[in-house]
């Protein structure tokens, strides 16, 4: 009951504490909302600037792997087109022989 009376006989001082604070909070209310804007700012910026970051790190490794892949089809297509030509090659000297052989039976007869 004493805490009561106290708080009761101080009622007076308590109020003009909870009007002071009053006014001090709508004084700097301007400054805290520019502060908290500033701090919403910069944060979104960062979330932003790190999803962007993330998404060109994904941009550059799916455009690597494509290089790569396009290098692999690219090399393979020459050594095909290699293959095919020793092959041709090898036909065009076999035929050749033969030819050779078969003037020369046929010029002989």
């Amino acid at each position: 009951m004493s805490l009561f009376q106290g708080l009761w006989s101080s009622r007076s001082k308590i109020i003009e504490e909870f009007e002071a604070l009053k006014r001090d909070a709508e004084e700097n209310a301007f400054a805290e909302l520019q502060s908290v804007v500033r701090i919403q700012r910069l944060f979104r910026g960062q979330k932003v600037r790190a999803k962007l970051s993330a998404m060109k790190a994904g941009e550059m490794m799916i455009a690597r792997v494509f290089r790569g892949h396009l290098g692999r089809k690219e090399a393979r297509a020459r050594q095909h087109a290699t293959e095919v030509a020793q092959e041709i090659a090898i036909f065009h000297y076999h035929v050749s022989i033969i030819q050779r052989t078969f003037r020369g039976f046929y010029s002989r007869r």
